[in-house]
């Protein structure tokens, strides 16, 4: 199973650029999944790249900070300010990312809206 993600341009930018080798989200995914597709947002707006799901860490914020900030893409106040009032943090791993040879529209995937967080794809 795959599933698609919303990420804003500037983190694309920093995964490309091998600063963000997690991704961060407040919730785990509850099936297996093998790849994880990568919408960029506004102004892109296309389904751009796509990696390998290897390694997931489900932790407090505070401990998610510590053991990713050097790699996270990010300065403190992003990361705090998306973690606001949440116990839990979810670091996702960005391993063999892959850029999709013809960037693809949500209709592709039979998709009507980008994700908040994340959708399971049945491609």
């Amino acid at each position: 199973m795959d599933v698609l993600i919303s990420i804003k341009p500037k983190y694309v930018n920093e995964i490309i650029n091998g600063n963000k080798k997690y991704e961060f989200r407040k919730h785990a995914f509850k099936k297996p999944v093998d790849y994880i597709y990568i919408y960029e947002t506004r102004p892109i707006m296309k389904v751009t790249h796509k990696f390998k799901l290897t390694d997931v860490i489900i932790d407090t914020p505070n401990n998610i900070w510590n053991k990713c900030s050097s790699v996270s893409g990010m300065n403190l106040s992003d990361f705090s300010r998306y973690y606001q009032n949440s116990n839990k943090a979810v670091a996702i791993k960005i391993d063999k990312l892959e850029t999709l040879e013809e960037p693809l529209s949500l209709s592709d995937l039979d998709v009507k809206q980008a994700p908040q967080s994340f959708i399971y794809l049945n491609h």
